[in-house]
């Protein structure tokens, strides 16, 4: 009796062992619990809705999520500094121009050794963060810019350029952003492309020059207003001065709150003679920091994964209604959102710019803004314009 006793009071303290763990570890606790630090630049409605994605992250997988927000352009030195003293973020968000400055630093990890899958992003997401070949990051959303309408003084909004600008004609004022990078959206009207396959600037090959003549034109027509102050044309649009404004998606949450959404009406660029409008498009990415320890970085690859996954991208693009999904397999409804559909749509026509081509894509435009300003002011001609700039960003990169 003694001998049978003991193995079967060994095999229950096994069992009851057993189930013990069980109830008080998840299988994947080892892997995800930790703490991580995440720098963001969102505001708003699209800082709630990240950080709702984080707080459910956390829910699943027990890891503390750290936010700080940071803006842009303080973020370069602020990580550069921060990393240097062993106290930088594991994970941050950012986007063009700031990304190539973020790489420099030398404290972004590239993405070769952590077989990441980038066949549900869309191809465009990805450009702007691959350089020689290496990935520098994952893509979390787009953002583009789009006309942005009154649907208290319009019914039907234009779908062509010459339907646009025959509105502003009779008394619809039209606002748009004065600046070089913001106006160069019509330049694929005219078959104009920024950059050829190897990075060198081809604007004196058509296409600017002709959209320069195009922009003159409107600015004699008393209601289309360029300006230079974005923060007054949004005040202009959300005041009911103006019918039209040609914005970023990524200020849609917040014209939103100041006109209404059922005022509020969104739609891609208007076409031209069957060209569709070319805007720049942005992308935020997730970049994990070279520093970090081995686990926080396989943590921080974990979130980003999560980040990216189809149900957080739809919650994300439908609770802000001014992120673009850039995971292929997201759905979205055209009438449960049609803003969404719209920003969809003018994202398919958009122009990403591949990260090794960014300084030359920058330097375009910090330098095309002065002969924009020039050719508005009938200083110069466009196609001398178009020639300048071109020659000038060849030059100083050394392209033939």
């Amino acid at each position: 009796m003694y001998n049978r006793v003991w193995p079967l009071l060994f095999i229950l303290a096994i069992l009851l062992s057993s189930c013990n763990n069980s109830s008080s570890i998840t299988p994947e606790a080892p892997e995800t619990q930790g703490r991580l630090l995440v720098w963001h630049h969102f505001e708003g409605h699209e800082a709630e809705a990240f950080n709702d994605v984080l707080d459910e992250y956390t829910a699943i997988h027990g890891t503390i999520i750290i936010r700080e927000y940071f803006p842009p352009d303080e973020m370069v030195g602020g990580f550069a500094y921060r990393s240097e003293s062993g106290l930088g973020p594991d994970l941050l968000v950012n986007h063009p121009p700031f990304i190539g400055p973020l790489i420099r630093t030398g404290f972004i990890q590239e993405l070769k050794d952590f077989n990441v899958d980038t066949s549900n992003f869309l191809p465009d997401s990805l450009d702007p963060l691959r350089k020689q070949g290496e990935l520098y990051g994952m893509p979390f959303s787009l953002f583009i810019q789009v006309l942005c309408y009154n649907k208290e003084q319009v019914k039907t909004p234009p779908a062509t350029l010459d339907d646009l600008l025959k509105d502003a004609e009779e008394g619809h004022r039209v606002a748009l952003f004065s600046k070089f990078h913001s106006i160069f959206w019509g330049v694929s009207y005219f078959g104009g492309r920024l950059l050829d396959e190897k990075g060198k600037v081809i604007l004196d090959q058509g296409g600017l020059a002709e959209w320069f003549e195009e922009l003159k034109g409107a600015k004699n027509i008393p209601t289309f207003i360029l300006q230079d102050d974005e923060e007054i044309l949004h005040e202009t649009f959300v005041k009911g001065e103006a019918t039209y404004y040609v914005c970023r998606s990524n200020t849609i949450p917040e014209i939103m709150d100041d006109l209404g959404e059922d005022t509020l009406g969104v739609m891609p660029l208007p076409k031209y003679q069957g060209r569709s409008a070319a805007p720049i498009l942005g992308v935020n990415a997730l970049l994990i920091n070279r520093l970090s320890s081995s686990k926080n970085k396989k943590l921080a690859l974990q979130l980003a994964k999560f980040l990216t996954n189809p149900q957080q991208q739809t919650k994300l693009v439908l609770a802000t209604k001014s992120q673009i999904p850039v995971n292929k397999k997201v759905v979205i409804d055209d009438n449960l959102s049609p803003i969404i559909a719209a920003l969809i749509e003018q994202s398919e026509t958009g122009i990403a710019t591949p990260l090794e081509y960014q300084e030359q894509s920058f330097e375009t435009f910090r330098y095309g803004q002065l002969y924009y300003t020039q050719v508005l002011a009938g200083e110069i001609e466009p196609e001398e314009a178009a020639r300048e700039i071109t020659q000038h960003v060849n030059d100083k990169f050394g392209l033939e």
